[in-house]
């Protein structure tokens, strides 16, 4: 059995709900996804595409032997627009993209005053809003929140359900 925070039925119909349940309750594995955090990782060369395949070629070819992928560039920057819905168009049925939150929402430590958390929220509701064209094209899949090292348990926990009620 594997424990997961339990969301409430309005959140588990809208991708992008603003109400969260922090109780936990056991619930069974349904599905593993694999995926790597790049699709276009130079040493995949020989593994994943041939030698020198056009960087624009990459997402295809990562997507016939992956079933979903991480977005990790978007921890770090805000993509050009109509890049995603070039992605998405790149990808069969059934694959999708896990993006990475943003950094500016996710770093920067935890002791945050109302203003701090506020923009923050703000930030993670831009992050949202930015993804809109994956979910239109039915390939996003969860949104991932990773936290830094440095993250203390009590602190980190109270952070994450601050930034989990976007409300």
């Amino acid at each position: 059995m594997n424990l997961t925070p339990s969301l409430s039925q309005a959140s588990a119909r809208r991708p992008f709900a603003t109400q969260v349940q922090v109780a936990l309750r056991p619930v069974p594995i349904v599905r593993l996804r694999l995926a790597l955090g790049s699709w276009s990782n130079r040493h995949f060369e020989h593994t994943l595409y041939p030698l020198r395949t056009p960087h624009a070629q990459r997402l295809g070819r990562y997507a016939a032997a992956f079933d979903c992928v991480e977005l990790d560039i978007l921890h770090h920057q805000v993509e050009e627009e109509g890049k995603l819905e070039d992605w998405a168009q790149q990808v069969p049925k059934g694959f999708v993209f896990l993006p990475k939150m943003h950094k500016e929402v996710t770093h920067g430590g935890a002791e945050l005053d109302k203003t701090q958390v506020a923009a923050r929220k703000r930030r993670a509701e831009q992050f949202l809003a930015e993804l809109e064209p994956l979910r239109e094209a039915g390939v996003l899949g969860p949104v991932l929140l990773q936290f830094p090292p440095s993250l203390k348990r009590e602190a980190g926990w109270d952070l994450i359900v601050r930034l989990l009620s976007l409300g």
